[in-house]
């Protein structure tokens, strides 16, 4: 990188380090994200200041972790580190077009180098956008466009950076390390440290009137457990994969104690969705190794998952834990698992409770685009107000599951093709897995069992479109299949 270069990247670092001063004096940035944001600002400067494009993309997924935790507060609205961020990188891209070499030109604009992903990519968008002509609340439609515009800006951005394996592999140290510091964080939270982080419990005041326990529920940059648990859940397996082709016996223990902790961090987060998620994921890699005739790492990842149920039933035998188990013991199957007794939960389409409600947003999804005929969908974001319309779900608009949010703002065939699309790519990654080499097993399995995690993780959160850590992720999945091509 030329010395013009390396004052830009000075620029940048100068420029975080005013913002995130400003935000702690004047906004409500908290000691707390300024404790953890800090390190990883300076630590991204250090490590890439010879590459200022890729000091973007990190600082973005930096700022796309901690979310509502840096934010500024300018003419009375709230505005995100993540969405300067991707402003930087969007003009940045459109500079570098303009000022595009003919080996640039022809890498990444010629049409001849498109593929399906590309093409399902660029459907998506444009349809995306043109979807707000007919959508019934056009300012929510409009408000819902920053939120994709992030979405977008993170998913080229991913695309372009991963020119390999080693890019690849790298993106994928960074987020462990941030996924280790969250991990940490949570523990703080757990024996009842108050972060002054933003969450959900904080915003109903029951840190005030709420039981005792509610304030040791890890939620980190997350706002609610749900969000917090489809990270944990996804670092979980991570480390478990990691654990299994570990051939070093310190690394080995010293992963199993992070992969252990991690699962008490979750029975304290009380998700469902990602419990459930978890254990069928377990499941699934039990079966890989079945099929892949692999008996050394079958019969660990055996042991694991038994170790993973011993410890969720042993914990909840404890004192003072019965609240952390709650709610899952209302789920058929963990609720036998928990209390040693069949569970019968009545569901009925607009009835309260958190089973009856997710019943019915889907209830509602499906009857409003078959049955009264929005095949096309909703327009962007207006899932929101429709569902708020029809007022049957207790306040409770946002859909909860992805699937379902795209089939009602976008209507059957974006639907489909979504669907698709994503099946195609967890196809090949299988296929990637059984044919290469030896040495690439680990990371081909990896990012496998995270496309297939995703799949049910989101049903998780209320909504992934305002969720933008995830999509570092998704996106690092895709370029997986399209840019890795060594294996």
């Amino acid at each position: 990188m030329d010395k013009k270069g390396n004052i830009y990247s000075s620029m940048l670092l100068a420029f975080y380090l005013v913002l995130l001063t400003i935000g702690v004096i004047l906004s409500d940035i908290s000691i707390t994200a300024l404790v953890f944001a800090l390190p990883f600002v300076i630590y991204v400067y250090l490590t890439l200041k010879n590459n200022f494009e890729k000091q973007l993309y990190y600082y973005a997924i930096l700022f796309a972790l901690m979310n509502a935790s840096l934010t500024l507060m300018i003419a009375g609205h709230d505005i995100y580190f993540i969405d300067i961020q991707a402003i930087l990188i969007f003009f940045y891209y459109i500079l570098k077009i303009f000022k595009a070499t003919a080996d640039f030109k022809q890498k990444y604009l010629n049409l001849k180098n498109l593929n399906k992903y590309h093409i399902f990519f660029a459907v998506f968008v444009l349809y995306s956008g043109v979807s707000i002509l007919w959508a019934a609340d056009k300012s929510y439609a409009l408000h819902s466009v920053k939120n994709y515009f992030v979405i977008y800006v993170l998913f080229t951005s991913t695309i372009l950076q991963i020119e390999g394996l080693e890019d690849f592999k790298q993106v994928l140290d960074y987020i462990t390390k941030l996924f280790i510091a969250v991990v940490f964080l949570s523990l703080l939270e757990m024996f009842g440290l108050n972060t002054g982080l933003p969450n959900a419990f904080v915003q109903k005041g029951l840190y005030a009137t709420g039981e005792s326990f509610v304030k040791r529920i890890p939620v980190a940059f997350f706002y609610n457990p749900n969000n917090y648990s489809v990270i944990i859940s996804i670092f979980m397996i991570g480390i478990l994969i990691s654990i299994l082709y570990e051939k070093n016996r310190k690394k080995f223990i010293i992963k199993s104690i992070g992969y252990f902790i991690s699962q008490i961090v979750m029975i304290f987060a009380m998700s469902r969705t990602a419990w459930i998620t978890l254990v069928i994921t377990l499941i699934l890699i039990v079966f890989v190794f079945i099929l892949n005739f692999d008996k050394k790492r079958l019969v660990a990842s055996i042991a694991f998952l038994l170790a993973t149920i011993g410890l969720f039933v042993i914990m909840s035998d404890i004192p003072g834990m019965e609240s952390f188990y709650s709610k899952l013991e209302t789920t058929p199957g963990i609720g036998e698992m928990i209390t040693g007794e069949e569970t019968e939960i009545p569901l009925e389409i607009g009835e309260g409770g958190s089973n009856n409600i997710r019943l019915t947003l889907a209830y509602n999804v499906f009857n409003g685009v078959f049955v009264k005929g929005n095949y096309f969908g909703f327009g962007m974001g207006n899932s929101f107000p429709y569902m708020k319309s029809i007022d049957n779900t207790r306040n409770m608009y946002n859909i909860h599951c992805f699937w379902f949010e795209i089939l009602a703002d976008y209507g059957v065939l974006i639907f489909l093709f979504t669907v698709l699309i994503y099946a195609i790519l967890c196809f090949e990654l299988y296929k990637r897995f059984r044919k290469c080499k030896s040495e690439y097993k680990e990371i081909s399995l990896l990012v496998g069992v995270t496309a297939f995690q995703l799949v049910l993780l989101v049903f998780g959160p209320s909504t992934i479109i305002n969720f933008p850590i995830i999509w570092t992720i998704i996106p690092l999945v895709f370029a997986f299949r399209m840019k890795v091509k060594e294996l």
